[in-house]
């Protein structure tokens, strides 16, 4: 399933699937060079990127990510904080 992804963003969000749990983007990464020829060199820093933009995923502590189907609870980001004091 790995190797069959259409992009870098699917690609992160197959291997977090196939990992099973939450798990810090380094970790992701190493995944998807190991399984993925076509992504073999893709950096740490892309994998981030790609779990920070997916609808499919969400940040459960500082980098690390889970998949939202996993019902894991989210972490409070700056943004939230800073929303909920406006209030």
């Amino acid at each position: 399933a790995l190797r069959h992804a259409r992009n870098r963003h699917r690609a992160v969000e197959v291997a977090l699937k196939l990992l099973g749990k939450p798990h810090h983007y380094s970790k992701v990464a190493a995944y998807v060079r190991k399984h993925s020829d076509r992504y073999a060199e893709v950096t740490d820093l892309r994998v981030q990127q790609a779990l920070q933009v997916s609808r499919e995923c969400v940040s459960v502590d500082r980098g690390v990510y889970a998949l939202r189907e996993w019902d894991v609870e989210r972490s409070v980001t700056h943004g939230d904080a800073i929303r909920t004091a406006m209030r």
